[in-house]
C-alpha cells in the first residue's frame, strides 16, 4: 500500500490534480477549524473526516478509541480497492504521521519510512490507539 502524509493545504491541492490510481483520504482537522473541502475527483473514492487536537494525553480534545475504530473500519473497507491512502492533518507532521505509522505496520509490515523522515514527528497517542484496535481485532 502506498501512503501520502500531507498538510491540510497540500491535501486540498492534490484533490485538484489528475491522479493515476484510486485513493481514499483520512482528513484530520482541529476541532475549531472547518472541514476541508476537496475538489470533485473521480479518483478520490471516499473521505473519512475526524476532528481532534494534536496532543498526546487523554484530554477532552485528543484522539479517542472511537476515532481509532473509525480509522480501522474505514481502511479495512477500502484497502483492497485502492492503491493509495492519503492522510492529512493541519501541518502534516504529527497526527497524520502517527496514523500513517500504525497503518503502515498493519498493511506494509513496517513503518520505518515514517521514522526515517526527520520531517515527521508521529503523534504517539494516534499510533498507539490504532495499533491497540488492530491488535484487539487480531489484524497485527
Amino acid at each position: 500500500m502506498y501512503f501520502k502524509v500531507l498538510s491540510r493545504s497540500n491535501a486540498k491541492r492534490i484533490s485538484y490534480k489528475k491522479m493515476s490510481s484510486p485513493c481514499v483520504i483520512i482528513s484530520i482537522t482541529d476541532p475549531e477549524e472547518g472541514l476541508v473541502s476537496f475538489a470533485p475527483n473521480d479518483k478520490i473514492l471516499a473521505v473519512l473526516r475526524l476532528q481532534f487536537e494534536d496532543v498526546i494525553d487523554d484530554s477532552l480534545m485528543s484522539m479517542k478509541k472511537t476515532d481509532a475504530v473509525k480509522v480501522v473500519d474505514f481502511v479495512n473497507m477500502w484497502k483492497d480497492r485502492v492503491g493509495c491512502i492519503v492522510i492529512h492533518c493541519e501541518a502534516g507532521i504529527s497526527r497524520s504521521a502517527g496514523v500513517c505509522s500504525a497503518l503502515m505496520v498493519w498493511l506494509n509490515g513496517n513503518d520505518m519510512e515514517i521514522y526515517k523522515n526527520q520531517y515527521y514527528h508521529p503523534n504517539r497517542l494516534c499510533r498507539s490507539l490504532i495499533l491497540e484496535e488492530l491488535i484487539e481485532r487480531g489484524l497485527v
